[in-house]
């Protein structure tokens, strides 16, 4: 039971249809957004279809149907922003933002909207509350730690979680970040980014005695803590000559951390590979001895919820040393599925590092006791069945 109105139910409802669910995405999908597609494709007792104002990398996320709406003039944060501010401030939302949106949802009438990003909720809200629509929302990261911190935001969230008939978190600790931000307990559910166990199959990684193969996958900005790592690299190369480090992801900071990468003389070490496909990412992970995982809170705010990669690595048996921050130590107990540091603290990165290499034959239980927290956890079906249960609930709840 939540603590919402839910309007009458659908003919097709009562008569036990599955639930058909429109998952709102601004753009529908960035490469570094692959939970969304997992949530999308794993729910098989309801009819998904997705809505949004821009699609890309088809080729990476196959999925149909996707509705594509029409926005006059570029889409920008500012432009959402002022809107958002005028609503709050009691003027009508400009038609040009909530127009299509409502369009959409009153041509497809679904039982359920899910907005993926708490933004996405913010901007679905008024379209789901004139149509009686009960709309889901997932929090991921930014949307909860950065925007918390704005007044309008905040205010905005309140007016959300109001209506909401869910609110879903990839944590406990955005679980309790969202109750203390407003949100009912009993609105609040923890799903963990699902991951394909038949995709991401367990295999051993030999560590070589003579080297280590490090992968980061992240993109470059401020709260990946990629400066940090590459700190920590200087550090342990000392001891392990013929350390590589191999990085996917591209982001504002690329120029400023490639400079840093040359200052500590790390140009034989380290290699930019950008942004990549989900396929050459899988590829990259099998071949790696470890996945480095340094997140940090940056100076606004932001912060991580659980970056997927984990959850990723831990399925295919590559050890995993990350930092002591937000969700990372729910998964990744130290010494037990994975080695932790604290947030900047490159010496402890680096004798991280440098433990898996002297000590690799003690990481196989790791990994192992890893792949089970996966299987028993996180795994893409499990959790798209959590999923499949908040959907029947919302629609059978009276």
């Amino acid at each position: 039971k939540f603590h919402t109105t839910i309007p009458n139910l659908t003919p097709s409802l009562r008569a036990n249809v599955k639930p058909k669910i429109a998952h709102f995405r601004e753009t529908f999908l960035p490469l570094s957004e692959t939970f969304i597609h997992q949530f999308l494709t794993n729910t098989p007792q309801s009819e998904p279809y997705a809505i949004t104002f821009e699609r890309r990398n088809e080729e990476v996320f196959p999925f149909e149907p996707v509705h594509l709406l029409a926005y006059p003039g570029q889409l920008t944060t500012a432009r959402i922003t002022a809107s958002l501010r005028r609503r709050l401030l009691g003027d009508q939302l400009a038609a040009s933002v909530d127009g299509p949106l409502t369009d959409e949802l009153r041509k497809h009438r679904p039982d359920v909207v899910h907005a993926h990003f708490g933004p996405e909720g913010v901007r679905v809200l008024p379209a789901c509350r004139r149509l009686k629509i009960p709309l889901v929302v997932s929090f991921y990261g930014f949307d909860l730690s950065t925007n918390m911190k704005s007044d309008i935001w905040r205010k905005a969230y309140q007016e959300l979680f109001l209506y909401a008939s869910a609110v879903v978190s990839l944590s406990d600790d955005f679980s309790q970040r969202l109750i203390t931000g407003g949100c009912s307990p009993e609105k609040v559910h923890m799903i963990r980014i699902g991951t394909d166990l038949s995709r991401f199959t367990y295999s051993e990684h030999t560590v070589h005695p003579e080297y280590l193969n490090l992968l980061g996958v992240a993109r470059l900005v401020q709260k990946k803590g990629t400066e940090y790592l590459l700190e920590a690299l200087a550090i342990a190369k000392k001891e392990i000559p013929a350390l590589k480090y191999r990085h996917i992801g591209g982001g504002p900071l690329d120029a400023e951390l490639r400079a840093k990468c040359t200052a500590l003389g790390l140009d034989d070490v380290v290699t930019w590979l950008g942004a990549q496909p989900t396929n050459v990412v899988l590829e990259e992970m099998r071949k790696a001895d470890a996945l480095i995982v340094p997140s940090v809170t940056a100076d606004n705010g932001d912060t991580e919820g659980i970056p997927g990669v984990i959850y990723e690595a831990m399925a295919l048996g590559l050890t995993v040393v990350a930092s002591r921050h937000a969700g990372i130590p729910e998964v990744i107990v130290d010494n037990v599925t994975g080695f932790l540091a604290d947030e900047k603290d490159s010496y402890g990165l680096a004798r991280a590092v440098m433990s898996l290499h002297r000590y690799s034959f003690r990481t196989e239980s790791m990994k192992l006791a890893a792949r089970k927290f996966i299987e028993e956890k996180a795994n893409s079906v499990m959790c798209g069945q959590q999923l499949d249960k908040i959907y029947a609930d919302i629609c059978t709840s009276k």
